[in-house]
């Protein structure tokens, strides 16, 4: 099951009630005040686990396993013990059975703590603790009090357990992590929230939300689930460090090798042509006296045919070049070939019918993309697992010649033209059982033939083999 993107936010900024509404359930004294979230002045709850949890459509259990969440959030006080806790991952039925993942900062003086929490049954523990004064947002006087902080808390699933990452005030990197590997909760988003706290039991109020958003990292579908031991974005670059590994200069850092082996996977997949892990069907319309329809961006070629549905044909694609040489696209009617010109305004490329028809297509063209840019290391390539060596041996020849190691350059080079050139070979044998010359229209896939090969809409394909 696909878990559906999910964005969701809350400026709060709405009359003051003791209801906060969009979905937030509250619990010890919280509502809207001055289009904030906040305790009242005076509590007599202060200091026990004041809590907002929302489960609202869109925002609880669909938000998926990776996901981050963050708070703008400020104290005005902060003689005594104050915090704010963002909390994600499980449930919070009573106060003694909460389980979920934390990030709490503290306001005590003049200093502040991050931490990270995990709670079972209702007992927590920390995981990480840093002191964070310096990277606190101050006024000119170096006074962190009333001053708004932007707090985010990362939580995912890795092979080895849930690893939660904090950032303070927009940083690029997470100033505070925690890998829990010893019985990680690994449920989904079913809620968050937050949690406030005070030390003083008889003045609340101080810590005031004005904004909380949370967000799904990712789509992840069971094809892209990691399992250990398959090739994923973390073990390629491991295996690259490895095989470059000589003296000290090998020792770039994760992000240089990963820049390595995404550039390799782009050349791979361009150098090869159509690759089929990249091979979609792309339905379309266009409307009668339509000039062109624009393909999704992601699209980079096609297989040269588009296949109208209602009457089963199928009509040849040229460039714009060959269509300009030859015909004049002023005529109207029944479209007998469609050319590629240019992109259109969401970047995607335009494909324009001739002759500019009179009544509605219905039409599918077999396209392909560029690889999906990995980032985190539980990211898997676009491309079979058989085929991920050859992008190590890729970014190792990037590596060797920013090194200017010739010999290993060399070998790398050797490899990874090999490489390309299987892949050629095998995309080639594809492509050549689907040209203009083979083509069938109308008739049923289920027609095997003698020659191991049966006729389709887009060409001749092999019924046996990985090529099906």
């Amino acid at each position: 099951m696909a878990n559906t993107p999910t964005y969701f936010q809350d400026l709060f900024d709405r009359a003051d009630n003791t209801d906060a509404g969009n979905g937030w359930t509250l619990t010890g004294d919280l509502q809207i005040v001055d289009q904030t979230l906040r305790q009242p002045a005076s509590s007599a709850t202060a200091g026990t686990n004041a809590r907002a949890i929302n489960t609202s459509a869109g925002a609880g259990s669909s938000i998926g396993p990776n996901a981050a969440f963050g708070i703008e959030v400020a104290c005005d006080d902060d003689s005594t013990a104050r915090d704010i806790s963002i909390l994600a991952r499980g449930g919070f039925d009573e106060v003694n059975t909460d389980d979920y993942y934390g990030l709490l900062l503290q306001w005590s003086s003049t200093v502040a703590t991050l931490k990270i929490v995990k709670s079972v049954a209702g007992s927590s523990t920390t995981g990480a603790t840093l002191v964070v004064t310096s990277e606190m947002n101050t006024n000119v006087n170096g006074i962190y009090d009333s001053i708004y902080q932007n707090l985010m808390m990362v939580v995912r699933t890795t092979p080895s357990g849930v690893t939660i990452d904090g950032y303070l005030n927009n940083e690029a990197a997470p100033i505070i992590t925690y890998t829990d590997q010893l019985d990680p909760t690994w449920k989904a988003q079913n809620f968050f929230g937050l949690r406030f706290h005070d030390d003083d039991f008889h003045v609340a109020g101080h810590v005031i939300v004005r904004e909380f958003w949370a967000e799904s990292l990712k789509d992840t579908t069971d094809a892209e689930i990691h399992e250990p031991g398959f090739w994923n974005f973390g073990e390629l670059k491991s295996a690259c460090r490895e095989f470059a590994l000589r003296d000290s200069n090998s020792l770039i850092n994760a992000d240089k090798w990963g820049t390595f082996v995404n550039m390799a996977l782009e050349e791979y997949l361009v150098s090869i042509g159509q690759h089929d892990a990249t091979e979609k069907t792309v339905a379309f319309k266009i409307a009668a006296s339509a000039t062109e329809v624009e393909l999704p961006p992601w699209v980079e070629a096609t297989n040269g045919f588009v296949y109208e549905t209602a009457k089963q044909e199928t009509y040849g694609v040229i460039t714009e070049r060959a269509f300009v040489e030859n015909y004049d696209d002023r005529s109207s009617g029944s479209p007998y070939l469609f050319r590629l010109s240019g992109r259109g305004p969401s970047g995607g490329l335009l494909l324009k019918p001739y002759p500019i028809p009179t009544a509605a297509l219905s039409c599918e063209i077999l396209a392909y993309g560029s690889a999906h840019r990995m980032i985190e290391d539980e990211d898997v390539p676009a491309i079979p697992q058989g085929e991920c060596p050859a992008i190590v041996w890729g970014a190792v020849y990037y590596y060797a010649a920013q090194d200017n190691d010739r010999s290993k350059m060399i070998m790398a080079e050797r490899r990874w033209e090999k490489w390309k050139e299987m892949g050629r070979l095998r995309v080639s044998q594809r492509v050549g059982q689907g040209t203009s010359h083979m083509i069938t229209s109308g008739i049923s896939r289920m027609g095997r033939s003698s020659s191991g090969y049966y006729p389709s809409k887009f060409g001749h394909r092999s019924w046996g083999g990985r090529w099906f």
